[in-house]
């Protein structure tokens, strides 16, 4: 089995997994979120992408790892315009 196939049952794996982890461990009761834990969720999320670059980075290559690495950052930044303030 070659390493683009590993990382695909990977990331098969580990998106079902944080999708329910997050909607039905994290989320469990309704409430305020606070900056403070929005703040450690969204640095889990980055941290958790970034690991995936890395392995990417090993397993394929410099430009299959930066081509990740490039799409993860433009998707976060375009995430950031839905952002609004109610002021």
């Amino acid at each position: 089995m070659d390493h683009e196939t590993i990382l695909w049952i990977v990331f098969a794996i580990v998106v079902p997994v944080v999708l329910v982890l997050d909607l039905a461990v994290f989320q469990r009761k309704t409430h305020t979120i606070k900056t403070k834990e929005a703040l450690l969720m969204t640095a889990g999320y980055i941290a958790l992408a970034l690991v995936f670059a890395g392995a990417v980075y090993f397993m394929l290559g410099q430009e299959k790892g930066f081509t990740f690495l490039t799409g993860y950052i433009v998707e976060l930044s375009l995430s950031m315009d839905n952002l609004s303030c109610s002021c």
